[in-house]
């Protein structure tokens, strides 16, 4: 088997305290034949003196770019990078030292896109929990996990379609997989866990107008391909989401939207009546009237 180049990709912005850290985790990787692209996202820390020692290494490469968003800066890496295969890794996640060895370990030849379990780890399950790529919940979607670092994926597939959507800044793995599997690509699952997800924070994901506006561009872009399931849970979401910002206009049109969807969630129902009611709101949602 011939050597396969990695271009491993690390977003990254004011994460002076941890980037260390993720470039020795690629570093001490049992193999070896991998170029590192690190992201600056326009960080105003350290960052950059940080990264400073490592460019010896001529497999490591830092790029600066104005602040522009996390799927900016992966598309970036991906633009100036030379692998068969993209590996996007986040800054503050890990994985195992054979987390690259074992992606290399099967017969690439034949698979667009290959995908390892994952651990997440969180406030709620410190000692963590295994995501199956099989499963469909926790960035599982029945038919690999989208979070970045579980997955690797054919550069010349990822190039096909025009890599992460930059106006997301909620759900943009989801979305660039719509479109991967509309390829129908030829996929395959390691059996072992090599990826340790540790949920930010402080990410896009947490704020509920990035949400809101994610999903209805996702809604729009995809609406003859979604199915009516992910239509329903998306609209409830949205829907759910502007009831916290105490807009019952927005919430009441998606909410019947969902509703329309699936007829038969009892749940929906329930949900949309709590959302004309500013007491039960105030009980049952955590308002945020900041937008």
């Amino acid at each position: 088997m011939r050597y396969i180049l990695f271009s491993v990709i690390i977003p990254t912005f004011n994460r002076a305290h941890i980037i260390e850290r993720a470039i020795q985790v690629v570093l001490k990787q049992t193999y070896q034949n991998f170029e590192l692209l690190v992201v600056d996202d326009g960080s105003t820390d350290d960052t950059q003196a940080i990264i400073e020692p490592y460019l010896k290494d001529q497999r490591i490469k830092y790029i600066y770019q104005n602040n522009a968003g996390v799927c900016a800066a992966r598309n970036k890496g991906a633009l100036n990078s030379t692998g068969d295969y993209l590996i996007f890794f986040d800054s503050d996640d890990s994985v195992q030292e054979t987390w690259l060895e074992d992606f290399y370990n099967i017969k690439h030849y034949k698979y667009d896109v290959v995908f390892c379990y994952m651990k997440r780890i969180d406030k709620k399950y410190p000692n963590g929990f295994i995501v199956n790529p099989k499963d469909r919940k926790f960035g599982a979607m029945g038919n690999g996990i989208v979070i970045p670092g579980a997955f690797m994926v054919k550069k010349i597939i990822f190039d096909k379609v025009g890599g992460y959507d930059e106006s997301l800044s909620y759900a943009e793995n989801t979305e660039l997989f719509f479109r991967i599997n509309k390829l129908k690509p030829s996929r395959f699952f390691i059996d072992k866990v090599n990826f340790i997800y540790y949920p930010s924070e402080d990410g896009g994901s947490k704020n509920l107008m990035n949400m809101i506006i994610s999903n209805k561009i996702i809604l729009e872009k995809h609406d003859d391909w979604l199915s009516n399931k992910i239509k329903y849970t998306y609209n409830q979401i949205i829907a759910v989401n502007y009831a916290r910002f105490g807009d019952q206009t927005n919430a009441a049109y998606h909410f019947k939207k969902a509703i329309k969807y699936n007829p038969f969630k009892l749940g929906t129902y329930i949900r949309f009546l709590i959302s004309k009611s500013f007491n039960l709101r105030s009980v049952f949602y955590k308002l945020n009237f900041r937008k």
